[in-house]
Formats: structure tokens, C-alpha cells, sequence
């Protein structure tokens, strides 16, 4: 690497490669009770290594930029932060510009943002890592089960069923809380296949948020989320509804890991209204919160009027036929009245 200043050159050793280390969840869970959510988040302030002011953190955020320097600084440790740093990162491979044009495109397509030709003015654009975690285990769960069914002769009979199954299962989920979540959840899910084993210098120039959900947390996560896939995998060996009501599962290998993902928070306005959108700082993936278009709004004043019409012409055309129908109906009553 070569210094812009004084061209000076310095020999950087190259970044880690291979497999993102895991966690055996059961030996740190089990002689860690550290590791539970119990943390209070601190903001801390040190000095800049460059210039020597001093540079605050903020809350749950690992790095940030000197205010007089502006060199890119990454918090050490401190007694306040989470006990678990990061095993992996994801680096970014789309730029700013690049990211903001993918912004800009959505905005303006039918399926996307549906804003049409209306300007997107983009006021901020925040570079950001935000900690995921990864858990896995092996289950091995042998069952036994009934369920009623009505063959063809409509009669109602039951059928037992069993057997065993032995899969390793993945969850994945969110370990911060900072960003809305009706846009991550439709940036659709979240891949961790290209994280790279932790590096601090691919933070540089990001914002990186802590973890605020720690080892344990992170387990009963992903214990629901396999609990919830093992029960569908258990109904799907029988009726596709019914679970089994004798079951045996062993669990074994759990294992979990924390990594950084890229996004990009880009903060918009448009027709006067600020919105958020998000993109994925390693893929294409956009979602946002853009305001109503006048031409949305005039498509939904429409779909409104035509209901109202519809519903009155309804009322109408049966009113004319009860009309229609009032004079014959009175008639008869009389005559019915008159026998009697």
C-alpha cells in the first residue's frame, strides 16, 4: 500500500482466507454464562491514533471516523461491549454511485417503487455492517405417529406412520434492531456464503453495528426457527398436517457464528416526503419505503368510485325489481285474505 501524502510504502499482510470459524454452541453456552444478552451498551471516546483528538463511538457502533483528521478508527474493547466479536465478513462489491443508481432505477420501475419520472433526491448515503447470526445442528428424531383419513368409500379410517429423521438444519437471523423491519424482511432472505473469516480492514469507511443479541439469544433463535422446520418436516411424513404424537430427537453438533453483511441505508426524497431505502452491499437486492404518487393515488380514488357505482347500480337494479314484483305480491296478499 502506498501513502497519497508522502508515497511511503508499506507491506500489508494479506487477509485471511478459507472457512469463517464456528462456535461449538454447547461448551460456550454451558461454561459461559457470560455470554447471555445481559450487556449494557456503552459509548466510549479514544484518541485517534493519527492526529491524537479524541473520537467518541457511539452506541452499538464499531467504527466511526475522527472529526479532525478523518481517519477511518475501529473501537477496541471495552468492559461495556458485547463479549463476542465477529467471526466473518462479507465485503462490500458494489460502490456508492453504483448503489445509488440501483436506487434510482427501482424508484422509477412498476414493480418496484412506482414513482414513475418524479425526482429522487438522495440526501444521505450511509455505508453499514450489520451483525447476522448463523446456527446450525444435527437432529436425529425418530417418531411415531396417526392421522384419520376418509377413503374412497367415505368411510373414516386411520393410518399409523413412522420412522426417523436425520438432518442437519441452518438458521439465520438478525442480530441488531436498529433498521425497520417490514424493509429487511422484503429484501428477502439473507445468504452468508461468501463470508470471508474476519478482517478489520474491510470496515473501513463503514458504519458497523454491534451485536445486540448475543450467544444465547442467538441460540433460542435458532432453536425456534429449527423447531419450526423440524415440525413441518415431521408433518410431511404423515398427512402434511398432523404431527406425529410420539417423538425422540437427539440434538448434536450445534455450532453458530456471527457475521458482518453489507447494506447500503440510502435516505431519499421525493414529491417533498423522505423515504428509506436499502440495498444489499454484496448483490443487487433494493427495497424502500417511497411515498404515494399522485398517480397512485388517482388509480386508488378510481378502484373506490367504481366499487361505490357498482354497489349503487346493484341497489338500484334490485329495487326496480322489488318495485316490479310489490304490486303482485300485495294482490295476492288480498286475495289470500278475502279466501280466509
Amino acid at each position: 500500500m502506498v501513502c497519497r501524502a508522502c508515497d511511503s510504502t508499506l507491506d500489508l499482510p494479506a487477509a485471511p482466507t478459507g472457512e469463517v470459524p464456528w462456535l461449538p454452541l454447547v461448551d460456550r453456552l454451558r461454561d459461559s454464562p457470560e455470554n447471555r444478552a445481559t450487556w449494557t451498551p456503552t459509548e466510549i471516546t479514544a484518541p485517534c491514533p493519527s492526529c491524537g483528538g479524541i473520537t467518541t463511538f457511539p452506541i452499538n457502533t464499531v467504527t466511526t471516523t475522527c472529526d479532525a483528521c478523518g481517519t477511518p478508527l475501529v473501537r477496541g474493547a471495552d468492559a461495556g461491549d458485547a463479549p463476542l466479536a465477529p467471526g466473518g465478513v462479507i465485503p462490500f462489491t458494489i460502490g456508492e454511485r453504483a448503489a445509488e443508481e440501483l436506487v434510482r432505477k427501482w424508484a422509477s420501475q412498476s414493480h418496484g417503487g412506482r414513482l414513475g419520472g418524479a425526482t429522487v433526491d438522495v440526501t444521505e448515503i450511509r455505508r453499514e455492517y450489520v451483525p447476522y447470526w448463523e446456527c446450525s445442528a444435527h437432529v436425529h428424531c425418530p417418531y411415531r405417529g396417526e392421522y384419520e383419513y376418509t377413503n374412497r368409500d367415505g368411510q373414516q379410517q386411520r393410518r399409523v406412520f413412522g420412522g426417523t429423521i436425520d438432518e442437519s438444519f441452518t438458521a439465520i437471523g438478525r442480530g441488531f434492531s436498529h433498521l425497520p423491519l417490514d424493509l429487511l424482511g422484503r429484501l428477502g432472505p439473507v445468504s452468508l456464503t461468501y463470508a470471508r473469516p474476519y478482517d478489520p480492514r474491510y470496515l473501513a469507511g463503514a458504519i458497523v453495528q454491534q451485536d445486540t443479541r448475543g450467544l444465547w439469544g442467538a441460540w433460542d433463535m435458532a432453536r425456534a426457527q429449527i423447531d419450526a422446520e423440524l415440525d413441518d418436516t415431521l408433518k410431511a411424513a404423515g398427512d402434511g398436517e398432523t404431527l406425529p404424537g410420539e417423538t425422540w430427537p437427539t440434538w448434536s453438533q450445534q455450532q453458530g457464528r456471527l457475521v458482518l453483511v453489507p447494506l447500503y441505508v440510502i435516505t431519499c426524497t421525493t414529491l417533498g416526503q423522505p423515504w428509506t431505502a436499502l440495498v444489499h452491499g454484496e448483490g443487487d437486492a433494493v427495497v424502500g419505503n417511497p411515498p404515494t404518487t399522485l398517480r397512485d393515488k388517482a388509480i386508488a380514488w378510481a378502484t373506490i368510485a367504481a366499487l361505490v357505482t357498482a354497489a349503487a347500480l346493484a341497489v338500484w337494479w334490485w329495487g326496480l325489481r322489488i318495485l316490479e314484483a310489490l304490486p303482485q305480491l300485495i294482490y295476492d296478499l288480498c286475495c289470500r285474505s278475502r279466501a280466509a
